[in-house]
């Protein structure tokens, strides 16, 4: 990162006007310089005038006027000191320019000449006894302070006036180039097309700016168009960053409509392609939740998979994501039969192994036996009035409380030398059957029910049981329900989620210990709630939670709210600088963040970066990192425009170093985090 620099206009004031200065100042010096003779000349000639005069009151005895008429003319630089002795060389009055005696106390011997020494000038009289003495300080110096004296209302006035025109000048010019950076730092109000430009060179600017925004948005919606077209499974393969060629293990389902040519043929096509869309966007994110991929839709297939991971068997989420197609298919069939007069049943088929990822031809592609063995499989399948899933005794392995296989048939699958076993599902256990037996080692379950409707019911029985339910059980469920996000979520499901909240809180009136638990269901909010999701119910149930004692639940309600991005309606919400627990304080700094990256939020970021207290410091890497994050993806022209914020990353580097493990931990994510950023700079 750069150091920090000032603004253009600032630097340009400060330069013009100490060069002016130093121009008008020296000009003058230099004017005064050349009439120093004069100067000099024109104070003999007034001190001589004073001494004529100074005769004249002596001869009359005028004494108090004579020290009244020296005193103004000495006021008004006409010299600079004078002295008057009596007859007893008695000093009767004086006056010097830096009120000192010493130097004008002194034995006059000689009178009526003018006396010229290096720094000096005087003359003295002597009139019925009495001496008087007028002199002044003839240095160049002097001099030029007194002309700057003199004329210093001329200087001031000249210096204002050339500021005010400077600066009206600059702000008129200026003020088009400074729209045009307030543009750029600000997102919302990125409109290039209406900024007034007062000089070829900003209308230059605005132009191109104009141009390049034009040119981002085509971009923009041709990598939309792409994404579109490219569906999730090479989509997330490419952003996965790893190099293929590569191979990883995964279950692949094929899912198939029955008689679909038969519908196409005797039916409207309109009519039957409406059912079919509707059917595969219900299939495509059934398949998301069960964080699967969906890799091709061909007409009346949809294929996807599920990639094999520690936790969770690919097997059981790939059976678990049909049983929840075949719902939909049912709820499909029921309404086809009634409005359009045919059925709507689908056959799947499941086969496990590996698949490649890698060029074919002009791009990328996926290719494995599962592809071909699903194929073999689904073509297996002949009944057309029912759901019908097979598959081979890989799968049938699986040893699943949920599922219960039964072996079909042999088949001689083409390409595969031996017999294959197939086997089919006979009996599935629903949400139902796992609640009613539900304990600490059968919570783990609950996350093979992804839909709305198997959440709903999830939700219902916990909200139900809440005290009875051990506080192991609770969090399981928690966790359990915590291992997908989804996209889109029903409003049943949403108010089934929000009463389940709200008997926990009042749980935690009698049990200080439920906070925990409060907290983590609070979370889970993050998962079954979709971004930019609001309700009024939603703000109200929210809202009191920001207002909570306990801090780790007012931590994760603004992180949920955070990810709603719905906190202008949001009440109660709890300002920044009244938070003080480190997780909520950086929880807020992210939710403010994401829409603002403003002073007072960087100045918070700093306070907490440098901080003695290691969890400030952590939570505040932790808050920097997902706002560089975040805005890097979304909009990095405004991330790379806020050089005070990228600016924070010299303080986070060196954490790195941090002899505290979590300290530096959480400074390498950060730096991870903002790498898009790094490489841009």
């Amino acid at each position: 990162m750069s150091s920090k620099k000032r603004p253009i206009i600032f630097g340009m004031s400060v330069f013009f006007f100490c060069s002016y200065f130093v121009y008008v100042f020296g000009i003058y010096i230099f004017d005064s310089q050349n009439s120093y003779g004069e100067f000099v000349n024109k104070r003999k000639i007034h001190m001589l005038n004073y001494l004529d005069l100074g005769k004249t009151l002596i001869e009359v005895q005028k004494l108090e006027d004579l020290e009244e008429r020296l005193f103004e003319a000495r006021e008004d630089h006409y010299f600079d000191y004078y002295l008057l002795k009596d007859s007893q060389k008695n000093i009767l009055f004086y006056n010097s320019h830096d009120g000192k005696l010493e130097k004008l106390n002194q034995k006059f011997t000689r009178f009526n000449e003018i006396l010229e020494f290096e720094d000096h000038v005087y003359s003295t009289i002597e009139v019925q006894g009495y001496q008087l003495m007028i002199g002044f300080n003839r240095s160049r110096a002097r001099y030029v302070q007194l002309a700057l004296e003199y004329n210093y209302h001329l200087l001031f006035r000249e210096v204002v006036l050339v500021i005010l025109g400077f600066l009206f000048i600059t702000t008129y010019f200026f003020r088009d180039i400074k729209s045009i950076i307030k543009g750029i730092t600000n997102p919302k109000a990125r409109d290039f097309s209406k900024a007034k430009t007062r000089s070829m060179e900003s209308q230059i600017l605005t132009q191109s700016l104009i141009g390049y925004e034009k040119r981002h948005s085509k971009l923009h919606e041709e990598v939309d168009t792409l994404k579109n077209q490219v569906l999730p499974s090479l989509r997330s393969e490419l952003e996965s960053g790893k190099i293929p060629p590569y191979q990883f293990d995964c279950t692949l389902v094929r899912v198939d409509i029955n008689n679909f040519s038969e519908m196409f043929s005797n039916y409207p096509v309109e009519t039957v392609m409406e059912v079919v869309n509707q059917f595969l966007a219900l299939s495509a994110r059934i398949v998301h939740r069960y964080e699967g991929f969906v890799h091709e839709i061909i007409g009346d297939e949809i294929l996807f998979y599920f990639k094999e991971n520690s936790s969770l068997d690919s097997r059981e989420l790939a059976l678990s994501s049909i049983r929840d197609i075949f719902s939909a298919s049912e709820g499909l069939n029921i309404k086809t039969k009634s409005e359009h007069g045919f059925s709507f049943h689908v056959k799947s088929s499941l086969a496990q192994g590996m698949l490649r990822f890698g060029r074919q031809v002009l791009g990328y592609n996926l290719s494995g036996t599962p592809l071909i063995k699903t194929v073999r499989i689904i073509s297996e399948i002949f009944e057309q009035e029912k759901n019908e899933v097979l598959f081979c005794s890989e799968i049938a392995s699986l040893n699943s409380k949920l599922f219960q296989t039964r072996f079909d048939k042999t088949a001689n699958l083409k390409g595969i030398e031996e017999n294959s076993a197939l086997y089919k599902v006979i009996h599935t256990l629903g949400v139902e059957d796992v609640l009613k037996n539900l304990n600490a080692n059968s919570v783990s379950s609950l996350t093979y029910f992804r839909s709305d409707k198997d959440l709903q019911t999830i939700f219902e029985y916990l909200g139900q049981n809440v005290q009875t339910l051990t506080k192991t059980e609770l969090l399981g469920a928690s966790r359990a329900l915590s291992t997908f996000f989804s996209e889109e979520t029903s409003l049943e499901t949403e108010y089934k989620y929000l009463d389940l909240l709200v008997k926990i809180e009042k749980l935690c009136d009698k049990d200080n210990e439920n906070f925990k638990v409060l907290a983590s269901y609070v979370t889970l909010g993050r998962h079954i709630l979709p971004e930019n999701s609001y309700s009024p119910g939603l703000a109200t149930v929210l809202s009191g939670l920001l207002s909570n004692e306990n801090a780790r639940v007012v931590a994760n309600t603004v992180d949920l709210v955070t990810h709603l991005e719905g906190d202008d309606e949001m009440e109660g919400l709890i300002k920044l600088d009244q938070a003080r627990n480190n997780r909520v304080k950086a929880n807020l700094i992210i939710q403010d963040g994401y829409s603002r990256l403003d002073k007072k939020l960087i100045s918070n970021l700093k306070e907490m970066l440098t901080s003695s207290d290691p969890l400030q410091q952590a939570s505040a890497l932790y808050a920097y990192g997902e706002l560089m994050k975040h805005h890097s993806e979304k909009d990095l022209v405004y991330l790379s425009s806020n050089i005070e914020f990228c600016n924070l990353m010299k303080l986070v580097k060196p954490l790195v170093k941090s002899s505290n493990e979590m300290i530096a931990n959480q400074a390498r994510s950060a730096i991870k985090k903002s790498q898009s950023i790094e490489n841009a700079a």
